[in-house]
């Protein structure tokens, strides 16, 4: 993707590889705009950055109902960077035994929730599953933290 792209839709990104870690998955968008839905399903060792996530009619709803700008259901993507989420019910949802790190200046603006986790089911894998440096901006809730699992490691 490059800054000029417009993608309308949803992205799926399913299980890829075998293995603990999955497929390695790098979606650089360079500024480059999805009206609609990235939905992982799939363990990654993966990154997306530099992507202007939109509602639009195109959107993925989550089982409440709710527009997801980000969903992952079952799935890891371990980094988010310099990513906006504008105009969902829920911008970015990890669920059950899915997982996001979004780990680096990132803006949430005009969600309901900014950033929705649940994921008390998955087994907490390596490494630091951090948010920071990003801004949060008119979201009725910015972190709504539901579930996590029953063993968090020492760090």
């Amino acid at each position: 993707l490059d800054g000029s792209a417009t993608y309308e839709g949803v992205l799926t990104l399913p299980e890829l590889g075998s293995g603990t870690n999955g497929a390695v998955i790098s979606l650089e968008g360079g500024g480059a705009t999805i009206k609609g839905s990235v939905v992982v399903t799939g363990k990654f060792n993966g990154f997306l950055g530099r992507v202007n996530f939109v509602k639009s009619d195109a959107s993925v709803t989550n089982s409440k109902g709710e527009t997801v700008g980000l969903l992952c259901s079952g799935g890891e993507l371990y980094t988010i960077n310099d990513c906006s989420l504008t105009g969902y019910d829920v911008a970015l949802e990890s669920n059950a035994t899915g997982f996001i790190s979004a780990n680096g200046r990132n803006t949430f603006e005009n969600n309901k929730v900014a950033i929705r986790i649940d994921c008390a089911e998955r087994e907490w894998g390596n490494g630091n599953r951090t948010i920071h440096h990003s801004t949060f901006k008119n979201n009725g809730t910015a972190i709504q933290l539901l579930g996590l699992p029953n063993y968090i490691p020492r760090l």
